[in-house]
């Protein structure tokens, strides 16, 4: 069961992967290529969930479904050691004794390996609390690499263009940064098929991510200093290259988090345990969306630059 979830999971996630690359082709092919507006664009876009809809209802075989799972559900519980198909059973007394045996070795193996798990529906509120508390070291990574990488999303690469002066320039910049940030997502959001990553490797990751926001302020607020040694920081090729590995880092915490729960906690806790992480996600982008805007004030009073929906905090040097 946690190797099929594992599947599930990988394959949701690297679809959702997909979706941010599909979505940025989008709006270049309608809009940048064609020439129509956003507001069309959208509209257009909209067709893309009567898709969806249509796939649900005459595309997916539900009975195929339904049969897959009742062959998943009984597939470890073996052989019948008796044939009733003719209404007879054809067991004789040694049959019988070994078939106990085993049963009660399984049985023994099984108890010793386990311990009763409470079914959430048998839960109190206050145990449920308890067990959301309990699911900190995947929330804490998590909630930090949607800090970092929509802070630097929505902050340091808005404020980054060849030259930084130049909209056009930094709108440039803001795109493809973003593609290539989404293909790092597609990427690592799909190695969940491959393996697992270890807890230590899931917390340093957001470790990570949160140093790359130190290095894209460093380099979006120095853009004006021509220091022999920094050009290289400046390029395009170091920029898009970092921005791909901010996708694999922000896609790698997303999958292997929610595997290693898959993995570290009994199947009765496993739906309830997905779901409370993922409000770590949201929480992440609320708290992103208001550091963004801060960080991105603070650049360009740096820079010089107008446009800033919001005035930085930190009093100017």
């Amino acid at each position: 069961q946690k190797e099929e979830k594992g599947r599930c999971l990988t394959s949701f996630s690297s679809g959702t992967g997909f979706a941010g690359v599909f979505g940025f082709f989008w709006k270049w092919f309608w809009d940048d290529w064609l020439g129509l507006s956003l507001s069309k664009t959208l509209w257009l876009a909209m067709g893309l969930a009567g898709c969806y809809w249509s796939t649900f209802l005459y595309v997916i075989n539900f009975q195929e479904l339904q049969h897959r799972y009742e062959q998943y559900r009984f597939q470890d519980q073996g052989e019948e050691s008796c044939d009733t198909k003719s209404g007879t059973e054809n067991c004789d007394d040694s049959n019988r004794e070994t078939d106990l045996t085993l049963a009660l070795d399984e049985f023994e193996n099984e108890a010793e390996d386990k311990t009763v798990v409470m079914e959430i529906s048998d839960m109190s509120f206050l145990q449920r609390f308890q067990l959301v508390l309990r699911l900190w070291p995947y929330m804490v990574p998590l909630f930090a690499v949607y800090v970092a990488e929509y802070a630097l999303q929505s902050g340091t690469w808005t404020a980054i263009g060849f030259p930084v002066t130049d909209v056009k320039s930094r709108d440039t910049f803001f795109e493809f940064s973003n593609w290539m940030y989404q293909a790092g997502v597609f990427l690592s959001r799909s190695s969940g098929a491959i393996f697992t990553a270890p807890m230590s490797l899931l917390w340093l990751m957001p470790m990570l991510q949160i140093a790359n926001v130190g290095i894209y302020w460093f380099i979006a607020a120095s853009q004006g200093n021509n220091a022999i040694g920094l050009n290289f920081f400046h390029s395009p090729p170091f920029l898009y290259s970092g921005a791909f590995c901010t996708g694999l880092l922000g896609g790698a915490v997303y999958i292997h988090g929610y595997l290693r729960i898959c993995q570290d906690l009994p199947l009765e806790h496993r739906e309830f345990s997905l779901s409370a992480t993922s409000v770590a996600e949201g929480l992440g982008i609320l708290a992103a969306d208001f550091l963004g805007l801060v960080i991105q004030a603070c650049l360009y009073r740096i820079n010089n630059l107008e446009g800033a929906v919001f005035t930085c905090p930190v009093a100017a040097s």
